[in-house]
């Protein structure tokens, strides 16, 4: 059996990815699948012909904007026009970089016969040459397009007239109401994703959550893992089912969904590890390796009669329930298979049923 290299892993992965970027708009759940198929076909490329090269067998398999195309094709979506060329890129941002410079050094030159008499004016009055409210410059008056050149009727405020009267000024007692700025608006949308696929090959099963309801039960297909699952989404998320070469699955609940409500079933063979930010985590009668790693979280667990684990449950804040008579029950079985079970969370109790 060949074994890839973390090389030849690293180029089958990004070779995935610029797939998958091609099909943006098909369904989460088609897209996780259409992965996990052009991955296996990829290794089993490579497993039966062991002088192939990595590149070689992507190439075969075809370029990831053509492919991606064909498989949006069967799928009654158009295809992804090709980006534009380095060259006419480079053509665009030199021609725009041109016109910047242009406007910045046409801007320039028309402002220099206001900017320069105003700060030669300033300079004058921070050394004490001419009382601040004075213009000494009438270069600066005379080209300044703002200002008024001479007092019209009923024009009582010239700058530079220290014996005009001064602009009259709001009430004190007004006060100026500034509304704050409003928060868009964040529509959330509600959506179930179910389905099943194929456990084949598969070693080890990674269940990452936010703020959800999980339930992970024996699946009573061997060699299948089913999923059903209704979230509350806010904007796009890629694809939450993805293999990784070495044979772990990884279920990113927390990729679709600021909220779910998701019940997993897996198969015994396959080792488990769940990560959940905060909700709740109902594990029943599974046979197999676990570990659970949980911020504000209740964890259930109610291992099957006929099984014996090795439990190590902690939590900081809360309380461990029912560990006790779970082992007591556990002395009396004869079961030779012994299973370890890790337990760790943060703010919240663990219960063994």
């Amino acid at each position: 059996m060949r074994n890839l290299d973390s090389i030849e892993i690293e180029k089958i992965e990004g070779w995935l990815d610029r797939v998958e970027l091609f099909l943006m708009e098909l369904p989460a759940t088609d897209r996780a699948q259409i992965i996990l198929d052009l991955n296996a076909q990829t290794r089993e490329l490579l497993m039966n012909s062991p002088e192939l090269k990595v590149d070689e067998a992507l190439k075969s398999l075809g370029e990831p904007m053509p492919l991606a195309n064909r498989i949006r094709s069967e799928r009654g979506f158009k295809p992804r026009k090709r980006i534009a060329s380095k060259s006419k890129s480079f053509a665009s941002f030199l021609l725009i970089s041109i016109f910047a410079c242009l406007f910045l050094f046409t801007t320039c030159t028309l402002s220099l016969p206001f900017v320069v008499p105003w700060g030669l004016n300033r300079i004058a009055i921070q050394l004490g040459q001419q009382p601040e409210g004075i213009q000494s410059f009438h270069f600066f008056k005379a080209f300044n397009p703002f200002g008024n050149h001479s007092n019209q009727k009923g024009d009582k405020s010239d700058p530079n007239d220290l014996n005009s009267e001064a602009p009259e000024s709001a009430p004190e007692n007004e006060e100026s109401q500034v509304l704050p700025p409003q928060e868009e608006d964040r529509v959330s949308s509600q959506e179930n994703i179910n389905g099943s696929f194929q456990s084949d090959e598969m070693s080890a099963i990674l269940i990452q959550a936010k703020n959800t309801k999980l339930i992970v039960s024996a699946s009573k297909n061997p060699g299948e893992i089913n999923y059903d699952c209704k979230i509350s989404s806010l904007g796009y998320a890629r694809p939450f089912i993805r293999k990784s070469p070495s044979g772990q699955v990884t279920v990113a609940i927390d990729q679709v969904a600021d909220a779910a409500t998701c019940e997993i079933k897996i198969p015994p063979t396959i080792s488990l590890e769940i990560q959940v930010e905060s909700g709740s985590i109902q594990i029943n009668q599974l046979k197999q390796k676990l570990s659970v790693n949980a911020g504000k979280a209740e964890v259930h667990f109610t291992p099957p009669d006929q099984a014996f684990f090795e439990i190590d449950a902690k939590t900081s804040r809360g309380e461990v329930k029912g560990l006790e008579e779970l082992e007591k029950r556990q002395k009396q079985t004869n079961s030779k298979n012994k299973f370890k079970a890790k337990i760790l969370v943060q703010d919240g109790d663990i219960i063994f049923e």
